[in-house]
């Protein structure tokens, strides 16, 4: 299984533990850096593209919660999507909204998937295990 570079916004502390751990479970050497909102976000993306000291190491895939602070996972994904260089990164939404409204706004934004975070802990688990194994095994990354 390949490792993967993951960027994970989320705001909630147990939410993002949770997809942290089991991330890391699923292959020691995933990279995994977490950020609280989309300006964040943002400002660690733009943080690593403007290093002069060799390759850009931008996120293999990145994690977007939509209900988060500052700016939201919607107009984070509007700017990632509309970036040259950002918008290649597969984004995958992973929230607690099963609104038609919030999914087809994601789709409309580019977002790649819209996963809704099941309330069990082991339903998530489990989803986040057959999401690192598809971007890990069956999906090609850019």
């Amino acid at each position: 299984m390949k490792a993967l570079n993951l960027l994970v916004a989320e705001d909630n502390p147990d939410h993002a533990e949770l997809i942290i751990d089991v991330l890391a479970e699923c292959n020691k050497d995933n990279i995994i850096h977490h950020v609280f909102n989309g300006r964040e976000l943002l400002n660690y993306l733009d943080s690593i593209s403007n290093l002069n000291d060799g390759p850009i190491m931008l996120p293999d895939i990145i994690l977007l919660d939509i209900k988060m602070p500052l700016v939201g996972g919607i107009d984070a994904l509007k700017v990632l999507k509309s970036h040259s260089v950002y918008k290649s990164i597969p984004v995958i939404v992973l929230s607690t909204s099963a609104h038609d409204k919030d999914i087809a706004d994601c789709y409309e934004q580019g977002a790649n998937s819209y996963i809704v975070k099941p309330f069990e802990s082991a339903d998530f688990e489990l989803k986040l295990h057959e999401l690192n194994a598809y971007w890990a095994n069956i999906s090609e990354l850019p």
